[in-house]
């Protein structure tokens, strides 16, 4: 019948199920504030060792580190420091 439960008893259900879901994010579930969304494929696939994503990742990195280093990217450029203005000159 439609009126097995009442309402009291059916919302301190729902309670009671929000409670076990809050547990569940709040124990099982990683923090992913600050991390990029390639972080946490890859800690995910850490977890469940799905080898395929990590090889990707490897890839990833390694062909992204040759075309910066081909590109010269993380080389340090030194300048050289400009002469002291004179005193009245504008730069």
């Amino acid at each position: 019948t439609a009126n097995a439960i009442g309402w009291g008893p059916f919302f301190i259900m729902l309670a009671a199920i929000a409670v076990v879901v809050f547990v569940f994010i709040y124990f099982l579930l990683p923090e992913t504030k600050g991390r990029s969304l390639e972080d946490m494929s890859v800690y995910f696939a850490e977890i469940t060792g799905d080898h395929s994503v990590l090889e990707a990742e490897k890839k990833i990195i390694s062909d992204r580190a040759r075309a910066d280093a081909a590109a010269g990217v993380g080389v340090e450029m030194t300048e050289t420091p400009a002469p002291p203005l004179a005193t009245g000159e504008v730069a």
